[in-house]
């Protein structure tokens, strides 16, 4: 779908044939997308939410990709925590079953449910997002983690609401908006 995607597939397709060649253990991690303290991007809608959240002031889109956020586009919400234990394990384990492991929360968030994990922090949060779907909207399709499920047992520990709500607990005392 991007050049992103396909670099890292082919990276993937070199890097197999390299360790059929050499016989090198090797993983690949396919990251979904991770949010949390540390990765506060100012064009990202969440991060917006966050900082409504914090200021007091209504949430704002301007140089937001695609503009305002409509309730039901998803994305991924892996929080960094979980994401950060996938991939030590993966890193760590030896003669895994498989090369290739997707890391993320195995399912989809739509704005509408990232605002509600928001306002159930701080209930006066001020987000306006547009009705139904954009569209420019992505399929609504998770990341499969059955693999990183069965074969090390992993499963994420945050969801939407646990994550956004120790997400904002951290930013009151480490970021300044």
């Amino acid at each position: 779908r991007n050049e992103t995607e396909a670099f890292k597939k082919g990276q993937e397709v070199l890097a197999n044939h390299y360790a059929n060649e050499t016989g090198m253990d090797i993983v690949f991690l396919r990251i979904g997308n991770f949010r949390g303290p540390l990765y506060q991007r100012e064009n990202r809608t969440d991060t917006r939410m966050l900082k409504a959240a914090l200021t007091g002031q209504p949430a704002r889109w301007d140089g937001i990709p695609g503009g305002a956020p409509h309730e039901e586009d998803h994305s991924d919400f892996t929080y960094v925590k979980d994401g950060a234990r996938a991939i030590q394990m993966l890193t760590m384990a030896r003669k895994l079953p498989h090369r290739a492991y997707n890391i993320s929360a195995g399912v989809t968030v739509s704005n509408k449910e990232l605002a509600n994990a928001v306002r159930a922090v701080a209930p006066n949060t001020k987000i306006d997002l547009l009705p139904g779907r954009s569209s420019h909207a992505r399929p609504e399709w998770p990341m499969d983690i059955t693999r990183l499920q069965r074969d090390l047992g992993w499963n994420p520990e945050y969801d939407v609401y646990k994550g956004v709500a120790e997400w904002l607990d951290w930013l009151k005392t480490h970021q300044d908006f």
